[in-house]
């Protein structure tokens, strides 16, 4: 058994190593990481071998921007229409064929584009770790991106944002369907222009959010690199398990999706996303919910009695389950599941981490390692759990 205190050492030293520098995807600085990934795997028995990949900048640096204007614009003149011109149903047919039209470009831009589209084009490489001695694909992927970034606006706000712009736009919506229904009185359209103008204002931090490389990313995610490392040492050298170490998580997703398209065979893969010393467990998915992975995480929290954050959002221990994923947070999981993959992300934290990421103050000197070496264990028995 590895004393946790151990692995709570060790962990702090590859995040410290790690997050020597920021690491943007194709970045000398991230060549350098993947460097030092490929010796700790290999020091665990695993054989590595590059998957290079090309990707285009262009989604994750305009289509977030545009996306988030040409929404808030819609939703304002749905109102607009509603309101002034008192036709309401026009605005309603704004509202609809524009969200729609603006849902669509999302969806293909984030499950296609990152990858085809030929502007501003760049390259990266994903590590492929496999047990040395495994005679068969693994059924079960620890995953973890290396890449790091920073933004303009801070994790925290585009939370807030993309959720009060939901809020906003659905609250719109629901009263300009109230004043094609019922008529329009002085209550429903000031609510209606209020809540427009409150729409485009929540927008306006996703509008304003561009990348740079101005992040160390020792948060974000030196310490789901150490969590998925140390969980496979944890498991021992006879688990099949292999490792996925991508690049291009924060400029769409581009690494994920890269290796998805090249497996014939799907698999499950556990995602390990920002895993600090404080704060709780959530485990987050997209789509459906698969209730083969909800409870195998349960039984492992309950097992492992850790402390986690439940959907009410009040802590609990030994309770863990799968919740859908926070709005206006991607992760790499969202790419193995739109590929028919069972998979989630784990994480660890609380608001004050969100105010780290993606930011010039997410080094490593804060952490201590003992949210990691937690996670190791929790994903350990959830694999173990899954068997």
């Amino acid at each position: 058994m590895i004393d946790a205190a151990a692995t709570a050492t060790t962990a702090r030293e590859i995040v410290t190593t790690l997050a020597s520098s920021s690491r943007f995807a194709g970045s000398v600085g991230e060549e350098s990481a993947m460097k030092i990934c490929r010796t700790l795997l290999e020091q665990r028995g695993f054989v590595v071998r590059d998957q290079p990949f090309g990707f285009s900048m262009a989604p994750s640096r305009w289509a977030p921007s545009v996306i988030a204007l040409l929404s808030a614009a819609v939703i304002w003149f749905s109102a607009h229409f509603a309101v002034r011109y008192h036709i309401p149903w026009t605005g309603l047919g704004i509202a609809i064929a524009g969200l729609v039209i603006l849902s669509f470009a999302s969806y293909w831009i984030a499950r296609h584009g990152v990858l085809s589209l030929s502007i501003d084009r760049a390259s990266a490489v994903n590590l492929v770790a496999t047990r040395a001695s495994a005679t068969q694909r693994p059924s079960v992927w620890l995953v973890a991106h290396i890449d790091s970034k920073s933004q303009t606006i801070p994790m925290i706000v585009r939370v807030v944002s993309a959720t009060g712009f939901l809020i906003a736009s659905t609250s719109v919506a629901a009263v300009v369907v109230a004043i094609a229904v019922f008529g329009s009185s002085p209550l429903l359209g000031s609510i209606a222009t209020t809540m427009s103008y409150i729409a485009v204002v929540t927008a306006l931090p996703i509008i304003n959010c561009f990348i740079g490389n101005a992040s160390r990313g020792a948060l974000d995610n030196a310490t789901g690199v150490a969590s998925v490392i140390l969980a496979a040492e944890k498991l021992g050298p006879d688990s099949d398990t292999g490792i996925i170490i991508t690049s291009g998580e924060e400029v769409g997703l581009a690494g994920a999706r890269h290796f998805v398209t090249l497996e014939t065979e799907i698999g499950t893969a556990i995602n390990c996303d920002t895993i600090d010393d404080d704060g709780k467990f959530i485990c987050m998915a997209s789509g459906a919910k698969i209730r083969r992975l909800d409870e195998a995480i349960d039984r492992a929290a309950s097992r492992l009695g850790v402390e986690t954050l439940g959907f009410s959002g009040r802590a609990s221990r030994g309770s863990l389950r799968l919740r859908s994923m926070i709005p206006g947070i991607l992760a790499d999981n969202i790419a193995f599941t739109d590929a028919g993959w069972e998979s989630f992300t784990l994480s660890r934290g609380n608001i004050a981490t969100l105010g780290y990421v993606h930011t010039r103050r997410d080094v490593p000197e804060r952490l201590e390692g003992t949210g990691i070496a937690k996670a190791a264990s929790l994903i350990a028995a959830i694999v173990e759990e899954l068997r």
